[in-house]
């Protein structure tokens, strides 16, 4: 069942829109086997020509408890931050939480779909299309959520 949604997850980010404007192509995918504090995890790794890149990474767990994390990545100078930690920091993360399958209805290639959808909406934003344009860059602290 992973394998079927890792392929569709893969065809679904290839014909997110904002990847497309923003010229995000598909570098690589790598499997991260799972440790003692975090599970196994899928990294599609994107990048545009504009010295920046995406990492949308991809928790799989049984019953639709997966979640993504989503990392930008200034290529220049390899400095990073989490999505969901700028939208903290801006105050625009939504309840529930949207980087949770469980969040979202129907099955779990429905939820996936869900999720495409609000991370396109999130990078339409001006703050991330100017930042993922290479036009700015943003220091945001990482939320280690107790793990460090």
């Amino acid at each position: 069942m992973i394998d079927k949604n890792l392929k569709a997850l893969e065809s679904k980010l290839a014909v997110v829109p904002s990847f497309i404007s923003l010229g995000m192509k598909l570098g690589s995918v790598e499997h991260r086997p799972g440790t003692e504090v975090l599970g196994e995890s899928f990294v599609f790794n994107y990048a545009n020509s504009d010295m920046r890149a995406i990492q949308v990474i991809y928790h799989p767990r049984s019953n639709d408890k997966g979640y993504f994390l989503v990392n930008l990545v200034n290529t220049e100078n390899n400095d990073v931050f989490n999505l969901e930690d700028w939208l903290k920091k801006h105050k625009l993360l939504e309840q529930p939480d949207p980087f949770r399958l469980l969040s979202y209805p129907g099955s779990t290639l429905d939820k996936m779909d869900s999720f495409m959808t609000y991370l396109d909406l999130l990078l339409q934003k001006e703050d991330l299309k100017c930042i993922l344009q290479g036009k700015t860059w943003e220091l945001v602290a990482f939320n280690w959520a107790g793990m460090k």
